[in-house]
């Protein structure tokens, strides 16, 4: 598979849900050479460019050691130090079989692909549509890892939803979440952000609202599991 070029547009790339799916090492046609790398990366957890006993226990399912060695020796690996990339990619070409199994396995490992963790999250995939780029969305994406502030993947959600970018929320602009959005968690924020304009929304305006600060305050303290809404894991 090709990376198109950098600034290219979302549009021409297709949906981001399929620019994910596309990236993914378990979408059909792509090569072996592909999938196996990707399932040595799950399971090479030291990073050390081998598979050892551990490494292809967890890879193979439930086995001796004395088992786990005659399979190295099978793969053509070395007895110390377990099976390179190389060997195994080898060995699966030689093997189809095998590859099927082994990507059962890495997917349960990965806790999830992206495209499959993001089908779960349409908060994040409601920010990422303001995204123009691939660049924008990568960028984009990145910041709803582990590592990402949970005020700023508020902000990207709020930004989304200020339509007209006054910076304030009205319940019309709330309302998106239920047009874009499904999902129990979506209807319990959209129930409970409602209620709070209501109550709360600076009603000497002529539409209540809710601030970007209020929202932001709000989300962090009133919305239980907002950050795990908000986060996926690479």
């Amino acid at each position: 598979m090709c990376i198109r070029d950098r600034g290219e547009s979302l549009s021409q790339t297709g949906s981001f849900v399929n620019y994910i799916e596309a990236a993914s090492a378990f979408v059909e046609g792509r090569s072996t050479e592909d999938r196996v790398a990707y399932m040595f990366s799950v399971f090479d957890k030291d990073l050390d460019g081998y598979l050892g006993i551990e490494d292809l226990q967890a890879a193979v399912g439930p086995c001796s050691d004395e088992e786990i060695k005659a399979l190295v020796a099978e793969i053509g690996g070395d007895a110390l130090l377990g099976v390179t990339c190389e060997a195994l990619v080898e060995y699966v070409k030689l093997h189809p079989e095998v590859e099927q199994g082994l990507v059962m396995r890495s997917e349960a490992a990965a806790n999830q692909g992206i495209a499959s963790q993001l089908a779960t999250r349409p908060l994040i995939l409601l920010a990422l549509k303001s995204c123009a780029t691939v660049e924008d969305f990568i960028k984009s994406l990145d910041k709803f890892g582990q590592t990402g502030s949970l005020e700023k993947k508020l902000d990207k959600v709020f930004n989304v939803l200020d339509e007209d970018g006054d910076e304030r929320l009205t319940l019309e602009e709330v309302a998106l979440l239920s047009r874009e959005c499904s999902g129990e968690e979506v209807q319990v924020i959209i129930h409970r952000l409602n209620d709070w304009i209501k109550s709360n929304g600076n009603h000497d305006s002529t539409k209540a609202y809710i601030s970007r600060q209020e929202f932001l305050q709000f989300a962090m303290t009133s919305l239980p599991g907002v950050d795990q809404a908000l986060t996926i894991t690479f």
